[in-house]
């Protein structure tokens, strides 16, 4: 009888030592563990940058379709200076003296063009055009002028082999006055070819214009707007001097020949020589100190006999797309 009240008393006791045990001081709840979330695990683990390799640029291709104007590249380059021109013009006509080496003068235009906050995509090349008080006598005679001498050095047009500077290599000058925008292009070339008349003429040796008449107002625009003009002059056909003639090819709705450009030319010792008026209305444009058009000037060549074709473009621009403005230069009209 001892013994069970004994063992009744020692449950008692050891059942109160567990509850007790249970609520001793330091013995709080266990903190719950907490997973990271998905979108937390998932920024650790593609937090990074993945480096591409830059796709390579192709390689220029040469383009052999002949049109107003190529749209080509091309790797050669002119040197930038012209040779020396001596010796007696070929024609009794026309009177020319001896001619200095070319200044190759090339600056790219960093300033803001007229009228605009907005400057093109790219280095171009700025040619100045000199007002003069008298204009020019169109005979081929440079001696006269007195604007910087620019060259039109660059390949952007190959139908066939290019030989070279000793072919074909170019200079130009620039001046105007209030009724007319005046050219004078030099040009070293191996053989006068030009069979073509009208819009054919950039088939053969001729010079082209072009010239962006609101530079200001589409500075970054890549295409041909209708104030955008591609111009054509050609020295005469079949030789320099029978029937020199303007065409103009763009804007399409002024297409056509132009009888009111004065030209003159002269041929002599492997090169010949073209000195243009261009009335500004045919751009439309009122001229004015400080004014400011995009601008290139280019030579097309056929050294063939008896062909019809468009072998060769050099440019005074390295880039020339003549349905891109932004490639041209820019032209600044300075006194």
């Amino acid at each position: 009888m001892k013994f069970r009240k004994f063992m009744v008393y020692a449950g008692i006791i050891s059942l109160l030592g567990v509850t007790a045990g249970c609520s001793l001081p330091g013995h709080g709840a266990p903190t719950p563990f907490v997973f990271p979330t998905p979108n937390q695990t998932m920024t650790a683990l593609f937090n990074y940058t993945l480096a591409i390799p830059p796709t390579a640029t192709p390689p220029a291709v040469q383009t052999a379709t002949s049109q107003p104007g190529q749209v080509a590249s091309a790797t050669a380059t002119l040197p930038a200076a012209v040779a020396t021109v001596t010796g007696t013009p070929v024609s009794a006509t026309t009177t020319a003296t001896k001619i200095a080496s070319a200044t190759a003068v090339s600056t790219l235009a960093t300033s803001t063009p007229a009228s605009t906050t907005a400057t093109p995509t790219g280095p171009v090349q700025n040619t100045v055009g000199l007002f003069v008080s008298t204009p020019p006598i169109l005979n081929g005679d440079w001696s006269e002028w007195k604007a910087i001498e620019y060259p039109a050095k660059f390949v952007v047009f190959v139908n066939s082999a290019h030989p070279g500077s000793s072919d074909l290599q170019a200079a130009y000058r620039v001046a105007w006055d209030t009724h007319y925008l005046y050219l004078a292009v030099k040009v070293k070339d191996a053989a006068y070819v030009q069979n073509a008349t009208g819009k054919d003429i950039y088939k053969g040796d001729s010079v082209e214009l072009l010239l962006d008449a609101n530079l200001a107002g589409d500075v970054r625009v890549q295409t041909l707007t209708k104030d955008d003009y591609q111009f054509g002059i050609s020295p005469g056909s079949p030789s320099v001097g029978t029937d020199p003639e303007a065409y103009l090819w763009y804007p399409t709705s002024q297409t056509g020949s132009r009888t009111d450009v004065k030209i003159g030319t002269v041929t002599q010792d492997g090169y010949y020589r073209v000195e243009a008026a261009i009335p500004w209305s045919t751009f439309g444009i009122t001229p004015a100190t400080g004014m400011q058009f995009g601008f290139a000037l280019s030579v097309s060549d056929d050294d063939s006999t008896g062909t019809t074709r468009q072998e060769r473009m050099v440019s005074s621009v390295p880039n020339r797309d003549f349905t891109d403005p932004t490639t041209w230069g820019i032209l600044t009209l300075t006194k």
